[in-house]
């Protein structure tokens, strides 16, 4: 079997495993930031890929750690619909920050190299594989959060001063409350094997250079 074909099956083995601990009530977070973290080793001299993940790490135990917090201050002291909302609203703020780091990724990562070799600087200023198809899914991902807070506030209308009247025709309104959960995770999944085939590409592109350059020796 050809390599590409195995690291294929991994990731998707990799990816059911995060639906399955997920649909066991375990934290797809957790095994989110464990995979994104393994990779990151594997990914050795892919720069601009190492930076994306060391991103994505990093926001995604700030938000762990963010609702961790959050859920034993609001949850029971506040009504549902202010703290979906909130919720709703959190994720929405940290993929579009996300969005923000992938748009200006040669800026932040010139800023935090500094003057280096020119050869980082000229790795810093390629197009990554991996930027256009993340900026895809993380646009999905901020319309999948924006779905979910107008769903929440809809179906919760009599909390933000509309009569009791009005807006009990929209408390039946939970297409999306129940599917957030499965598709934002189904999207984790998305960027677990985009980032595993980004790898896999650069790692070939360095083999195959290789014996170029010793025979240029």
């Amino acid at each position: 079997m050809k390599p590409f074909y195995k690291l294929l099956i991994i990731t998707i083995v990799i990816s059911l495993f995060i639906v399955e601990f997920f649909a066991a009530g375990l934290s797809h977070q957790i095994i989110f930031v464990l995979t994104l973290s393994a990779f990151y080793i594997y990914a050795k001299g892919s720069l601009n890929i190492r930076y994306l993940l060391a991103v994505f790490i990093s926001i995604s135990l700030v938000e762990m750690f963010l609702f961790f917090g959050l859920k034993f201050i609001v949850v029971g002291n506040v009504a549902r619909a202010y703290s979906n909302s909130l919720f709703y609203l959190i994720h929405l703020v940290i993929d579009l920050s996300l969005i923000g780091v992938l748009r200006n990724r040669q800026v932040f990562q010139l800023k935090w190299y500094g003057d280096k070799e020119p050869k980082i600087t000229a790795k810093i200023l390629e197009r990554s594989l991996i930027d256009a198809p993340m900026y895809g899914l993380l646009i999905i991902f901020c319309f999948v959060d924006t779905a979910g807070l107008a769903e929440n506030v809809i179906r919760n209308l009599e909390h933000f001063g509309f009569s009791e009247e009005f807006a009990k025709p929209f408390w039946s309104w939970d297409f999306v409350f129940y599917l957030y959960s499965p598709v934002k995770t189904v999207l984790m999944c998305f960027v677990v094997m985009l980032f595993f085939a980004a790898i896999y590409i650069e790692r070939s592109k360095a083999k195959r250079a290789a014996p170029t350059l010793v025979e240029q020796r």
